[in-house]
């Protein structure tokens, strides 16, 4: 320890033209406030370009953030550029699925960074695409008091769920195709197979092990499928998750 002040006191003599080189107790206290001082001052250059870099990064970020932002887009389109994009969004379901939801998020922000929304696409349905669904024309036979919860789960065309789920249960979550007896037990059902059909747009018990997962309920407990919010979470994995999709629902013209 001596060594390395004597050593450090003969510098600081020959930088600031010390004409002593006597190492006293006083001597010794001022080199080491001075180590001090060079350390702390060392520290915060280190911190300071450390704060920069972070601050360049950030930066880079948020450019890339504003190039996915302002990037070209279709409605219902199903992509990992919409996966970077909602990752960028932040407040919507990461599913790779420009939807409602996403649409309305992605103007949000757009607004709030001063950009233009002209690459937000058409929210709407060309008739060209609805034609291609076996889907009444009558709007009656429609649910309109769900479309914002299909909007919410990225269940698109809106439309097309909003005729499911009259065509499936008369817009009733509680809707059931079966009869049990006192014991629970299936007594009568619509389905030639005995399985059975429950909620707003009639999820299969076939999908019991997924409805357990999704809704995180006890395997077998399907009733849980007669709350609205459950019953269109298993829609929207079995739209994300198998080949049929719409076709789980039998809406695809022949």
């Amino acid at each position: 320890m001596k060594t390395t002040v004597v050593t450090f006191v003969l510098f600081l003599s020959s930088v600031f033209g010390l004409r002593h080189t006597n190492v006293t107790v006083e001597t010794i206290k001022t080199v080491e406030t001075a180590k001090t001082a060079v350390t702390v001052g060392t520290i915060r250059e280190i911190e300071a370009r450390e704060a920069q870099v972070r601050d360049q990064g950030e930066n880079v970020r948020f450019q890339a953030s504003l190039l996915i932002l302002q990037g070209s887009y279709k409605f219902d389109e199903v992509s990992e550029n919409v996966k970077a994009l909602q990752n960028v969004l932040g407040n919507v379901r990461v599913d790779g699925h420009y939807g409602g939801i996403t649409r309305k998020r992605h103007i949000e922000a757009l607004k709030a960074n001063g950009l233009p929304v002209d690459n937000v696409p058409d929210a709407k349905y060309r008739s060209s695409e609805l034609g291609k669904y076996n889907i009444s024309d009558n709007l009656e036979e429609r649910c309109p008091m769900w479309e914002d919860k299909f909007r919410e789960y990225g269940l698109e065309p809106v439309e097309v769920f909003s005729y499911i789920a009259y065509r499936e249960s008369r817009c009733n979550p509680k809707a059931v195709n079966a009869k049990f007896d006192a014991n629970g037990n299936v007594t009568w059902t619509l389905n030639k197979d005995g399985s059975v059909d429950r909620g707003l747009v009639q999820i299969n018990s076939t999908w019991r092990t997924v409805t357990s997962e999704v809704c995180n309920a006890p395997k077998g407990k399907l009733e849980v499928l007669y709350d609205v919010d459950c019953n269109l979470k298993v829609a929207k994995y079995l739209m994300d998750n198998t080949d049929s999709k719409l076709g789980n629902w039998r809406v695809w013209k022949k």
